[in-house]
């Protein structure tokens, strides 16, 4: 699997990311925890548990994080276009 951005670019549902690269890859886009579930649509805790590495993290959240990592988008951008 090859890196983009901190996090493992996985093949298929293969995606596999480290409570390092979950925390690595909200610090890239500006994001807190908190900003996190809400604009992945999950709870709070969820959030949190995937940072502390106790939850594994789904492969669409990986992929979206990626895409706006990608794309050299904030958080705060990709929480504006999705709020309209």
């Amino acid at each position: 699997m090859g890196r983009c951005c901190g996090i493992r670019r996985g093949e298929g549902v293969d995606l596999q990311v480290t409570a390092d690269e979950y925390r690595d890859a909200l610090a890239r886009l500006d994001l807190s925890q908190v900003a996190a579930a809400r604009l992945l649509l999950v709870d709070e805790r969820t959030s949190r548990k995937w940072a502390a590495g106790h939850r594994e993290i789904p492969g669409p959240a990986v992929r979206f994080l990626q895409y706006l990592i990608a794309t050299g988008k904030t958080g705060a951008q990709a929480m504006r276009i999705l709020e309209r």
